[in-house]
């Protein structure tokens, strides 16, 4: 993410970025102790239920998130549609421009380096074997 506030240009002195647990994200922001939180998730993924049913917390829509694809490698704007988490309540109140992990590439980035070329070499060896 942080390749896309870089790119968007809008960092400043005043920023501060934090590296939390997405609960600890979760219950920062519902606290007011942060103002924006970024985490994967499903449409009925826990976290996002319960960050939706937080009355004091809105999704925020990407105004450049196609832009912003095209130009950030491993990213994929996605519209989350009016009233598509809940027709009854209208959440969300409108079309939400998001960005995604293409696939594959969110779970790249939490793997250790090292972990993952030993974990190639590991599979090069047990492919070799089987030829």
């Amino acid at each position: 993410m942080s390749e896309v506030l870089q790119a968007t240009d809008v960092l400043d002195n005043s920023t501060q970025l934090s590296n939390l647990d997405y609960g600890e994200a979760l219950d920062a922001l519902i606290a007011g102790a942060i103002d924006v939180v970024s985490f994967p998730s499903q449409l009925d993924g826990s976290l996002l239920q319960r960050v939706l049913n937080a009355p004091e917390v809105r999704l925020m829509s990407i105004a450049r998130a196609e832009a912003i694809f095209k130009i950030i490698p491993g990213l994929k704007h996605v519209v989350l549609w009016r009233g598509l988490i809940s027709l009854s309540r209208d959440i969300p109140n409108s079309d939400v421009d998001l960005l995604r992990g293409a696939r594959g590439a969110v779970e790249q980035r939490r793997i250790d380096p090292d972990r993952y070329r030993r974990a190639m070499r590991l599979r090069q060896r047990q492919r070799s074997r089987h030829f």
